[in-house]
């Protein structure tokens, strides 16, 4: 996707200086894909959204001392 959005980008005349994607120490899809790896040999940035996994990892949710790891798949 990246790849495509910076060759949009560049038949325009704008360099692509980032990308801003959902990441989180729960939610890693995009490492596990090869985004961080092309971005980096790209030299495009990438901009963590969420994270703190939208709160769930501060531990000031009401129900984060009662989290169970099978609610992962939630998140994901």
């Amino acid at each position: 996707m990246v790849v495509s959005v910076m060759l949009c980008m560049q038949d325009s005349g704008v360099p692509l200086a980032s990308d801003q994607v959902q990441f989180s120490l729960l939610y890693r899809k995009h490492e596990k894909e090869g985004l961080l790896a092309k971005a980096k040999e790209l030299g495009v940035s990438v901009i963590a959204y969420s994270p703190l996994a939208q709160g769930l990892l501060t531990g000031k949710l009401p129900f984060a001392g009662s989290f169970h790891p099978s609610w992962l798949c939630l998140l994901i």
